[in-house]
């Protein structure tokens, strides 16, 4: 799952695409249309700025 921060309240947005990290690097910056569930809005973030969920998941766990 893809993950990106709200530009509003910078809070973690996961988004609804499934695709590898690598995948995720060779669209360099090419801008996705996304719905932010936290504040309500539509944000245009460019594939540069989302990455892969669990890291952060796994990022958290590792600190606790």
């Amino acid at each position: 799952m893809l993950a990106y921060r709200c530009p509003v309240t910078n809070e973690l947005v996961e988004v609804s695409l499934k695709t590898p990290a690598s995948k995720l690097r060779s669209l360099g910056s090419v801008q996705l249309p996304v719905w932010c569930c936290v504040c309500h809005v539509a944000h245009t973030v460019s594939a540069q700025e989302l990455f892969v969920a669990e890291e952060v998941y796994d990022d958290r766990a590792r600190a606790a």
